[in-house]
């Protein structure tokens, strides 16, 4: 590579004729990934002049009298350039080899010598000879006096020829000054990171300074750049584009033109593209102008045509500089294609296509509702998790990990809805105690909580229910425990006094033992009088838990169960002959 370049390194003209117009650009970015960048120049079957120009002819455009100079080698059509250049497929021209843009980046000085003359209106355009120049021009009918189409400006130039003395220059204009768009208008600076120049619009690319992960041979490439200008409709005008070496023959650059996007419409929409994240608002607006004076009143219909919110619609009045808008809420990650239409005084009319990239960042933020909340023993108990990201909106599609601790464990997993939220239900212990009920959210979806993912945490207390008034419950009998063993019971309970009392021996040999519950705390009974609960204590302490049904009489079928917050569990057993339960209400 040369240390040092005085004199014009590359030309990248676009200009229209009949009447010569400037160019105004808006910036815009790549969308989601697809496949590697494929090119096929004019020595392939199919490809020619005229197809290259005709494959650029969108919505209200239409392309005639083609004309081209360059090599067969040093032009072409690509595929394949979604997440490289930032729209799929077009044309491309080039400085020296169309096939030399292929990825990756293995070579910080790629140069292809055509040995080709310049360009008359370039080298005027910048005051020095050119060389290797590739022009593609063609007549236009527009139907309307707005014309749009996209690019993107790449170049081997970069980093290290940026802001010197001369080097590639487009006579459309950078977005936030004006300026021509060129290497050094639009860069990263040299050295890199330092006095650099509209960095949002570039996508730095060289092996030197970091880059390399974008898979195309340039160094350096601009974002999708549209060009909007005024042009004659219904007439004939002239479209010339260019690109060339300056000064001398080294050091590619490459123009990528969005196939289909020349389009010519009395109504336009902006932003060309945006990115946010999912759980926030985006807006678009839509400008008519009509006879070149902005026409206010006119009905605006606006529609997401692709993508995850594909189907959304919305319609808007045109106010007196001729703008309507149109704002939604993406919560889904993917990238939506939206355009607008209004009827001319010719008829309906599309918008050109713009789009915006939704991106999932996950919740920046977390909380647990309700934060603490009490309930009796073996209900169910649900908390909602929201979740919020950056912006502040609802973060959906984002995996909640819920656990719980204390008197109870219990973990499960959700997914945040459209407003970032997430339930989680479990079943309350068996006896009072407490909960820390934890979460956090997977962003990544790893399982584990990582540093950068919020986490909150709620507290649940269990009591005791209240007592059933009228509730009352006699029982006695034998069953077989769990354990094998033999045991006997008997006892009773009033729900109005919570008095009573309840005998139970387990006669071994597995789990010898006598449990006599002499405080009742609380008798329920069921609605239909088939099932009940005591909760009671002994005299040392230990909680005690008996559920029995009365399923028959006298006793056939019915059940009894005594559980103990020490663990003695003797499970739900069958009343062997002779015993019964009785359930008053």
């Amino acid at each position: 590579m040369h240390s040092q370049r005085t004199v014009l390194a590359r030309v990248l003209c676009a200009i229209l004729l009949a009447p010569l117009l400037a160019l105004v650009l808006f910036p815009a970015q790549p969308a989601a990934a697809v496949l590697g960048l494929t090119i096929q120049d004019q020595t392939d079957p199919g490809i020619t002049a005229t197809t290259l120009a005709q494959s650029l002819a969108g919505t209200g455009v239409t392309i005639s009298n083609v004309t081209y100079l360059g090599t067969a080698t040093s032009s072409g059509q690509f595929q394949g350039g979604l997440t490289i250049i930032g729209f799929d497929e077009g044309v491309i021209l080039s400085s020296g080899a169309a096939k030399g843009a292929v990825g990756p980046n293995n070579n910080d000085g790629y140069t292809t010598v055509l040995n080709t003359p310049g360009d008359a209106d370039l080298t005027a355009l910048s005051g020095v000879p050119t060389f290797d120049a590739t022009v593609l021009q063609f007549d236009f009918v527009p139907q309307a006096s707005i014309l749009t189409f996209q690019y993107v400006f790449a170049s081997d130039e970069y980093n290290e020829y940026a802001n010197s003395p001369f080097n590639g220059i487009n006579c459309a204009k950078v977005p936030t000054t004006g300026q021509p768009v060129s290497i050094n208008t639009i860069n990263g600076g040299n050295p890199f990171g330092t006095n650099a120049k509209n960095p949002l619009f570039y996508r730095n690319n060289d092996l030197s300074d970091g880059g390399g992960t974008i898979n195309t041979q340039a160094d350096g490439l601009t974002v999708v750049l549209t060009c909007t200008s005024t042009v004659n409709a219904g007439v004939t005008n002239h479209v010339k584009l260019a690109i060339a070496d300056g000064s001398d023959r080294i050091l590619d650059s490459w123009v990528f033109l969005r196939g289909k996007s020349f389009v010519s419409s009395n109504i336009t929409l902006a932003p060309e593209t945006d990115t946010n994240p999912t759980g926030t608002q985006h807006t678009v607006t839509a400008t008519v102008v009509e006879g070149g004076q902005p026409a206010s009143g006119k009905v605006v219909t606006f529609m997401v045509t692709a993508g995850p919110n594909a189907g959304l619609t919305g319609t808007g009045t045109t106010d007196v500089n001729g703008q309507a808008t149109f704002t939604y809420t993406g919560n889904i990650a993917g990238t939506d294609s939206i355009k607008a239409t209004y009827i001319s005084p010719q008829g309906p009319q599309d918008s050109n296509t713009v789009t915006k990239v939704w991106k999932f960042e996950g919740a920046a933020t977390l909380t647990l509702a309700p934060p603490a909340d009490t309930d009796p023993v073996s209900t169910q108990h649900c908390v909602t998790a929201t979740a919020r990201n950056t912006a502040g909106g609802p973060a959906a599609n984002v995996t909640i990990k819920f656990s719980v601790s204390g008197s109870t464990s219990a973990s499960g997993t959700a997914v945040t809805d459209t407003n970032g939220e997430a339930e989680f239900c479990y079943a309350g212990p068996t006896f009072p105690g407490a909960d820390v009920i934890s979460a956090f959210a997977d962003n990544n979806k790893n399982g584990t909580q990582d540093a950068n993912e919020p986490s909150a945490t709620a507290t649940k207390a269990w009591v005791f229910p209240a007592s059933n008034a009228g509730c009352k419950i006699t029982y006695g009998g034998r069953i077989t425990a769990a354990n094998g063993d033999k045991a006997t019971f008997g006892g009773n309970a009033q729900g109005d006094t919570n008095t009573g009392e309840s005998q139970y021996t387990d006669h071994g040999p597995a789990t010898q033992r006598d449990i006599h519950v002499t405080t009742i705390l609380a008798v329920l009974c069921s609605t239909d009088g088939t099932s009940g609960t005591i909760f009671g204590q002994t005299d040392d302490g230990t909680l005690v838990r008996i559920d029995v049904k009365d399923l028959g009489e006298p006793g056939r079928d019915d059940t009894y169960r005594i559980r103990t917050n020490t663990g003695y569990d003797s499970g739900e057993q069958k009343l062997e002959k002779g015993g019964n339960i009785q359930i008053h209400k």
